[in-house]
C-alpha cells in the first residue's frame, strides 16, 4: 500500500502544474483513499497524506480491463508469473467474551488480508452473562472491522450458541438475546459478505486470553494491547440512534460529499466544495478538519459552537477572557467552525459582565467644544484643590459663610467650567509641592506667592498675563525692587497714574487681540484633539452604563465593577451630553457626558 501511495505522490510532484489546474481522477482497485484518510497514520504515510491534500483528487474503482485478461492467461499458461488473484482475500476476526465475579470483558484479534493483525480488548463496567459478553465481543469486532474499511469478513468464535443464533439455526428466546441478535444482523449488513463459524477454544486462544485480561477488576493497557471500557450495553444505544438531529449547518455539504460523493449542481460550487473538502475527513460519521496546529479538529454545529464558547468564556473554567484569546483557546482545545472569530467577538461584545468590568474609555467621542468668554470674569468656576492638612480650625463651609459665598457642589463627570479650573489647579499644586518641604500646615503661607506667580506669568493661549488682561497693565514683582529695572529707575507717580488710566481706556483692544490669539491657539488644539476622536452617539431609549467611581465613589473598591447600570437615555442635550433615567423612568439629576 505504501508503494501505491508513493507512486501517487511522485506523480503529483512530477505533474504538479496539471494537478493544480485540474481535478484528478485516481483509478485504483485498492482502498487508497481509506488508508490515506486514517487518523492514526504516522511517518512518511502521514507526510504524503498531508502533501496530497493540496490537490483536488477523486478516487474511483478501476473498471475491468478486457485486454488484461488475455495477458494474465498467457502469463499463467507459460509460467511467466504466479497466479494473479482478483483480491487479497477476506479479513479475519476472532472474538471471545468472558464474564466472572470481578467483571466482564471481550477480546478481539483482527487480521488484514496482507497479514497485519491488531489486538483489542474491551472491559465492561456492568455485570452480564457469558453469552451476553460473547455478543458484545462480536459487536465490537464488527464495528472495528467496519472502521478499518473491511468488505469481506470471516468471523471465528468459540461460542456455539452465538454462532448458531446468528446463522439462524437456534432461536433467541430471551428479549435481551433477541435484541443482541437484531443489532448484530444490522451491523453485518454493512459488509458485502460475512462468514461466521464455530471453532474450539484451543484454536481461539489469542481472543480468549484477551477477554480474560479485560475481565479483570483493574485491567491495564500495554504497548501491544489496547484496552477500552464500555459503560453500558450496546443494545441500550439502539434507542439513542433513533434521535435525529435535523439542524442545518455548514457541515452538511462536506458530509454529503465525503460520505456519498454528492456535489452541488453548479459546476463552480462543486469545484469549490471539492477543493475545500480536501482539508476535511470523515471518521465514524463525524467530520474533522486537518489543522496546522494539531492533527485533527472536531467540527461542531452552530448550537454546539455557542456552548463551546460560553463554557470557555464564563463557566467553571472561564474568566471572561477577550475575543482573540477566546477563539484561540477553543481552537487549541480541538474545535473548529468557520465563523469562530466573529462568534467570539459577538459573544464578548454582548456579555453583560464583560461590559461592567471593561476598561475606561479615554478616547474622545465628540469634537472639541470651546467655551467662549466675552470678557474676564464672565464665567466663574471654583474647584477644591486638596485634600491638604488643616491649617486653621475653620472649615471651608465656615470660611465661605463669613465671606458670603454660596456653595454649590458638582460632580467631576459633568462640569461646565471644571476643565479650565483643573488646569489652574495643576499649576498651583506643582508650585506648592516645590515650595513646601513637608506635609504640614505651612502651605497656607506659601499660597499667596503661588497665586501671584500665576497671575503675573504670560499664558501661551493669550500671549498676555492674567493681571494685564484684568487691569490693563503689568504688575510690579519683587525682583524689580531687588534689582531696579528701567521703569523703576524712572518712576514718576503723576505720569504713572495717567498711564494707568489710559491703559484702562484701551484695555478692550488688548483683550480683543488676546481673544484673537486664543482663537488661533484653540484651532490648533482642536485639530490635534479631533484627530483622536472616535464618534459615538446615542438616541433616546438606548441603554447605557454609567461610570461607577463617579456615581458611587464611596462604595467603590478593588473588586467593584467599572460600570454600573443599565440606564436609558431620555434626552440629547448636545453632542456627547445626555440626560439619563432609570429603567422605571425615574429621571437622574444633572447631565452626563460620554
Amino acid at each position: 500500500m505504501e508503494k501505491l501511495a508513493f507512486a501517487l505522490v511522485v506523480s503529483a510532484r512530477k505533474l504538479r502544474p496539471y494537478f493544480q489546474a485540474h481535478s484528478i481522477i485516481v483509478l485504483t482497485d485498492q482502498p487508497l483513499r481509506q488508508i490515506l484518510g486514517k487518523p492514526e497514520l504516522s511517518g512518511r504515510m502521514l507526510k504524503w497524506s498531508m502533501e496530497l491534500t493540496a490537490f483536488d483528487l477523486e478516487y474511483r474503482p478501476r473498471s475491468a480491463i478486457k485486454a488484461q485478461a488475455l495477458a494474465d492467461f498467457i502469463a499463467e499458461g507459460f509460467g511467466l508469473g504466479g497466479p494473479l488473484e482478483d483480491s487479497l482475500g477476506p479479513w479475519m476476526l476472532a472474538v471471545d467474551g468472558s464474564s466472572n465475579s470481578g467483571g466482564g470483558g471481550a477480546g478481539l484479534m483482527i487480521k488484514s488480508p496482507e497479514g497485519q493483525s491488531w489486538l483489542y480488548a474491551l472491559h465492561f463496567y456492568f455485570w452480564m452473562s457469558t453469552n451476553e459478553a460473547e455478543y458484545e465481543a462480536l459487536i465490537a469486532g464488527l464495528r472495528l472491522a467496519a472502521q478499518l474499511g473491511a468488505k469481506h469478513l470471516n468471523i471465528q468464535s468459540d461460542s456455539n450458541l452465538v454462532v448458531q443464533q446468528v446463522k439462524g439455526e437456534y432461536e433467541a428466546r430471551e428479549d435481551h438475546m433477541s435484541k443482541y441478535l437484531i443489532f448484530v444482523q444490522e451491523l453485518m449488513n454493512r459488509f458485502q459478505s460475512v462468514r461466521i463459524e464455530h471453532v474450539p477454544r484451543s484454536q481461539n486462544m489469542e481472543a480468549d486470553t484477551l477477554s480474560r485480561i479485560a475481565s479483570a477488576s483493574f485491567p491495564t493497557n500495554s504497548r501491544q494491547i489496547l484496552i477500552e471500557t464500555l459503560p453500558q450495553r450496546s443494545i441500550d444505544e439502539m434507542v439513542e440512534q433513533l434521535c435525529l438531529d435535523l439542524e442545518p449547518s455548514w457541515m452538511d455539504p462536506f458530509v454529503s460529499y465525503l460520505k456519498d460523493g454528492k456535489l452541488p449542481e453548479s459546476d463552480l460550487e462543486a469545484r469549490e466544495l471539492k477543493r475545500r473538502a480536501q482539508k476535511f475527513i470523515l471518521i465514524n460519521e463525524e467530520l474533522y478538519k486537518r489543522s496546522f496546529t494539531q492533527p485533527l479538529l472536531k467540527c461542531v454545529k452552530p448550537r454546539e459552537a455557542d456552548y463551546v464558547l460560553r463554557e470557555i468564556h464564563e463557566r467553571i473554567c472561564g474568566s471572561h477572557i477577550g475575543a482573540r484569546t477566546l477563539y484561540q483557546k477553543a481552537l487549541r482545545q480541538g474545535y473548529y467552525w468557520p465563523t469562530m472569530v466573529s462568534d467570539a467577538e459577538q459573544l464578548v461584545k454582548k456579555c453583560e459582565r464583560c461590559q461592567r468590568v471593561s476598561n475606561l474609555i479615554h478616547v474622545p467621542s465628540a469634537m472639541l467644544t470651546h467655551l467662549v468668554q466675552p470678557c474676564p470674569f464672565a464665567q466663574w468656576g471654583i474647584d477644591i484643590l486638596g485634600p491638604f492638612l488643616p491649617a486653621t480650625d475653620r472649615t471651608i463651609k465656615e470660611w465661605c459663610q463669613e465671606l458670603g459665598i454660596k456653595q454649590h457642589f458638582t460632580s467631576v463627570a459633568h462640569p461646565q467650567a471644571n476643565g479650565q479650573i483643573e488646569l489652574a489647579n495643576r499649576t498651583m499644586l506643582h508650585g506648592l509641592k516645590a515650595r513646601v518641604d513637608k506635609a504640614d500646615g505651612s502651605w497656607v503661607d506659601e499660597l499667596p506667592s503661588i497665586l501671584w506667580s500665576y497671575q503675573t506669568t504670560r499664558r501661551g493661549s493669550t500671549g498676555e498675563t492674567p493681571f494685564n488682561l484684568c487691569y490693563g497693565s503689568e504688575a510690579l514683582i519683587p525682583v524689580e525692587i531687588g534689582i531696579p529695572t528701567f521703569r523703576m529707575e524712572h518712576f514718576d507717580p503723576e505720569s504713572n497714574e495717567q498711564a494707568l488710566r489710559n491703559n484702562l481706556d484701551t484695555v478692550e483692544e488688548l483683550r480683543d487681540e488676546a481673544r484673537v490669539r486664543q482663537a488661533v491657539y484653540n484651532q490648533r488644539i482642536e485639530r490635534y484633539y479631533n484627530r483622536r476622536v472616535k464618534a459615538r452617539s446615542f438616541l433616546p431609549g438606548d441603554l447605557v452604563l454609567r461610570r461607577a467611581s463617579v456615581s458611587n465613589p464611596r462604595d467603590s473598591n478593588k473588586l467593584s465593577p467599572t460600570w454600573e447600570g443599565p440606564y436609558q437615555v431620555t434626552e440629547t442635550l448636545s453632542p456627547g451630553a445626555y440626560r439619563l433615567g432609570t429603567m422605571d423612568d425615574t429621571p437622574i439629576k444633572n447631565a452626563w457626558n460620554i
